[in-house]
């Protein structure tokens, strides 16, 4: 090859692996194929792939080689768009506080969503679900009793591509409550989902926990034979109990919402 031409239209990061692809080819009078970077007619660096095969004469002697070249300039520029895009994806997907799978569906002969698959999982799946080494793996081998409804709503996303946000309960998992939101990944035929979720069991045992108590608080107000109304900071009667009701000679929820001093 003409070493002035290598130097002014090949990178010189790619001069040398150029020059020992040809030498090889050379030596075993084989093909040569190769991608490297280079400086197009316009001035700009482009992207080209070379490929030369030899032509022997009777003895086995190269005596001239038949080549092409093709710019594959926007090829290169879309891989490295998608590596830089999937790279940012593996960065989120790494780093994300909550919970992210996706999984395949699995329907059985009459296309009843009947278990699923755990594809990809990243590390706060196994904190805000519980379940250990869950990739590749199918749910009802990791919890054969869980809820047959956890399948439906999959399945319900896969088969027509409505994402969804839930909260429901995994009796067989612990008993942990889940805050969802599901979505199909591919088109029409796709069993694929991609599930976002976080544990909210804390959460759920503090409202029950409240709710208990707020049950016992009224159950108290509504047996004692004193009246009593609670107001909010704008004087509105947010409660009154049944004896309240009775001494104001008002119906049951009457004055709920009410000013006290209208």
């Amino acid at each position: 090859p003409n070493r002035s031409w290598m130097e002014k239209y090949i990178q010189p990061c790619d001069q040398q692996r150029v020059m020992d692809t040809l030498r090889e080819a050379v030596r075993t009078k084989g093909p040569f194929e190769l991608e490297h970077r280079i400086l197009r007619i316009d001035g700009t660096l482009g992207w080209t792939f070379s490929r030369a095969i030899p032509l022997l004469d009777s003895d086995g002697t190269v005596v001239e080689w038949f080549g092409m070249a093709s710019d594959v300039t926007a090829r290169k520029q879309a891989q490295e768009a998608l590596r830089e895009s999937e790279q940012k994806f593996r960065t989120l997907f790494e780093s994300m506080d909550q919970g992210y799978t996706v999984i395949e569906v699995i329907f059985d002969a009459d296309a009843r969503p009947v278990d699923y698959r755990f594809l990809e999982i990243n590390p706060a799946f196994e904190k805000h679900s519980g379940i250990q080494n869950g990739q590749g793996r199918r749910m009802r081998e990791i919890a054969p009793d869980i809820e047959a409804h956890w399948f439906e709503i999959f399945g319900r996303v896969a088969v027509t591509g409505e994402a969804i946000r839930f909260v429901n309960e995994a009796t067989a998992l612990a008993g942990r409550w889940f805050d969802v939101y599901a979505f199909r990944l591919g088109g029409n035929g796709s069993h694929k989902v991609a599930v976002l979720f976080t544990d909210i069991s804390d959460r759920k045992a503090i409202e029950d926990a409240l709710r208990v108590s707020e049950s016992r608080s009224r159950t108290i107000l509504e047996s004692i034979t004193d009246g009593f109304f609670a107001l909010d900071r704008d004087w509105r009667i947010t409660y009154i109990n049944a004896a309240g009701e009775r001494f104001l000679d008002r119906t049951p929820g009457d004055l709920i919402g009410k000013c006290l001093w209208d």
